[in-house]
């Protein structure tokens, strides 16, 4: 009896180790598989290395748990991000009052060091779907060194700041975000973008919101008005702090586009500002696709205020023989501009009544290509200013592109130009040249020989140089300035640097 018992127990404790072990395995494996989970979500090289190193029952039984358990792991989202910063200093002499015959009576040196800042995610998970959330902010700060002369020695703006969720072929964007193309042509509100695209091609967009209004030391509109500006500034009503509810915009654009086809849009944009009518248009944009052998670009703004054509821009161009590689090429271009400038601007800006009259220029251009990287272009155009007598500007440009990724470039270009009380001969070299992998020199010079002298000059020089360098992907920089005399200013001087950071990648 007393060995049968011995032999029970011996029995039950064997039992006893073998159960513990066996839990201590599967708390091994459990553990085994977190961590492998774990490993494979955070870095998935790593992951695959105990399996590699390590080939026993424990790890495959491991894997085989996290591959084919019950729970699926959870995907994390993956965007993108792109964050860029861009720092300018500059210096240069500025004159505040301009004196009789254009004299310079007094004049401030000052340096701007301003600050630019963007970052945008692309490709954010939601609620709603997957990948349907883009995020931009974009914002701008200065500090200026020197005498200021009463304005604000710092400042800053928020340029963007919106969000944008894509739902099917629907895209809604909330906040702070810039309008572009058609009667909008480029503007900036605080509201909300609607923008839908069907399979077959059809576009509509329709926005609404209060008009971002300048930031700069709460001064609004035109400040100076002829000899009264020193009467007008110093009344206390002077500075105009404009309501935000009397400032907004709305509009609508409705489109057709293929690829093979064309495109064609109508849109209508209509602003108030301080509770009048500062802009109402309608726009009218076409283009012609790959089918026709000639390329067509129409865009025509028509104000319903002035009940004119603000803006008609026609382009039509014509490859008569198309450059295969570095051949031969022979192209044809015609153009058509025709400018209200009183109609583009604010209809309650004292501007829109100065402004000058319409201009309306047709000409064209024949552009030849050679080999060696040459190409030629000769052109004329006829200028109309709706009165007085029409003018006329005639332009030659030689081009000049060689080296490895064609970074050489070569450009010159004569034009003369004929109005009705004077005209002149502007000459215009410029170039960029390659020094070693990294850096690149740019230059461009200005040379004007006027008919008749202006303020006793009869010349005007500009020129302009800097040195750019690309250390890596993410950042590169540039040092520069310009010099030039004209019959306003005997010599202005101004020197520039900038830094640029760009930082993009995929976040999981």
């Amino acid at each position: 009896m007393k060995f049968d018992a011995m032999q029970r127990m011996r029995r039950q404790t064997r039992q006893n180790l073998r159960s513990n072990a066996s839990a201590n395995a599967m708390t091994q494996v459990h553990w085994a598989a977190c961590i492998t989970a774990s490993l494979s979500a955070v870095q998935p090289a790593l992951a695959q290395t105990p399996s590699d190193v390590v080939r026993g029952p424990m790890t495959e039984f491991a894997n085989r748990t996290h591959i084919e358990g019950d729970a699926e792991p959870a995907q994390r989202d993956q965007f993108e991000l792109i964050t860029r910063s861009r720092l300018t200093v500059a210096g240069f002499q500025r004159a505040l009052t301009p004196g009789p015959g254009g004299a310079i009576v007094t004049t401030n040196t000052v340096a701007p060091f301003h600050e630019a800042l963007s970052l945008a995610a692309t490709r954010v998970d939601t609620p709603i779907a997957k990948d349907s959330l883009d995020v931009q902010f974009a914002a701008f700060g200065q500090v200026t060194a020197g005498p200021t002369e009463g304005m604000p020695p710092a400042t800053w703006d928020v340029s963007s700041a919106f969000v944008s969720q894509r739902l099917g072929g629907v895209t809604v964007s909330l906040g702070r975000q810039p309008v572009t193309g058609g009667a909008a042509r480029y503007r900036r509100l605080d509201g909300a973008v609607v923008r839908g695209r069907t399979d077959f091609g059809l576009m509509a967009s329709a926005y609404y919101g209060l008009t971002v209004l300048p930031r700069w030391d709460q001064w609004y509109g035109t400040n100076s008005l002829g000899d009264a500006y020193e009467q007008w500034s110093a009344a206390p009503d002077s500075i105009v702090i404009p309501a935000r509810g009397e400032n907004w915009m709305g509009g609508m654009s409705l489109g057709w586009s293929d690829e093979r086809i064309g495109t064609a849009s109508v849109s209508f944009h209509h602003q108030a500002e301080n509770l009048s009518i500062a802009d109402e248009s309608l726009g009218v944009s076409l283009r012609l696709g790959g089918w026709s052998p000639v390329g067509l670009v129409a865009d025509a703004i028509y104000s319903l205020v002035q009940r004119d054509w603000s803006d008609v821009r026609l382009l039509l161009d014509w490859a008569l023989t198309r450059s295969q590689g570095n051949g031969l090429g022979l192209g044809v271009r015609a153009e058509l501009l025709h400018t209200l400038p009183a109609a583009l601007l604010s209809q309650t800006s004292v501007l829109s009544v100065f402004s000058f009259e319409q201009v309306t220029e047709l000409g064209g251009e024949v552009d030849l290509q050679l080999p060696l990287g040459m190409r030629f272009g000769l052109g004329g155009f006829a200028q109309d200013y709706g009165e007085g007598e029409p003018g006329a500007r005639l332009r030659a440009t030689y081009q000049f592109l060689s080296g490895p990724a064609e970074r050489t470039l070569v450009r010159l270009v004569t034009s003369r130009v004929v109005l009705e009380q004077n005209g002149y001969v502007q000459l215009r070299a410029s170039g960029a040249f390659p020094i070693g992998p990294r850096f690149t020199a740019y230059a461009d010079v200005y040379q004007y020989f006027y008919d008749e002298p202006i303020q006793g000059h009869s010349t005007s020089t500009f020129a302009a140089a800097h040195l750019g360098y690309a250390a890596r992907q993410f950042w590169n920089a540039r040092i520069g300035g310009s010099a030039s005399q004209s019959p306003i200013a005997a010599l202005d001087l101004q020197v520039m640097a900038q830094l640029n950071l760009e930082w993009d990648r995929e976040v999981r």
